[in-house]
């Protein structure tokens, strides 16, 4: 192993200008990548494009997420053993905001190949 890659070497990130830059945009991203999901899902479903149910589904959901995201507040926690405790330590994972709007996108994929969809789109 070369020296460089030595765990001592190594500075930790945490309390840095940098790591605290970091964690409070990562917390802004996906606020506003729930709050957008949430408006998303309330224009498809204006379009017929999603139930209304299906879309209040997601609404609620976006808005638990937006909960647990401020209940974690700015910082990112610290990874501990019972991490799954921590209010919004899940939600706050920068890939987990892009599973909603990953559903949206397939729900929409399945609209548009039904054949009964392409007639009753509203242009």
């Amino acid at each position: 192993m070369s020296e460089a890659h030595k765990p001592a070497d190594y500075l930790p990130l945490y309390s840095t200008p940098l790591g605290n830059t970091s964690d409070v945009l990562l917390f802004f991203a996906g606020l506003m990548t729930y709050v957008a999901t949430a408006f998303y899902a309330l224009s498809f479903a204006r379009q017929g494009w999603l139930g209304p149910i299906k879309a209040w589904i997601m609404v609620v959901i976006a808005a638990a997420a937006i909960i647990g995201l401020i209940a974690r507040g700015l910082q990112y926690p610290d990874l501990s053993e019972n991490w799954y405790t921590v209010p919004g330590m899940v939600v706050g994972i920068p890939a987990i905001p892009w599973l909603m709007p990953y559903m949206l996108g397939v729900s929409a994929l399945f609209r548009a190949a039904t054949p009964a969809a392409v007639s009753t789109l509203r242009v």
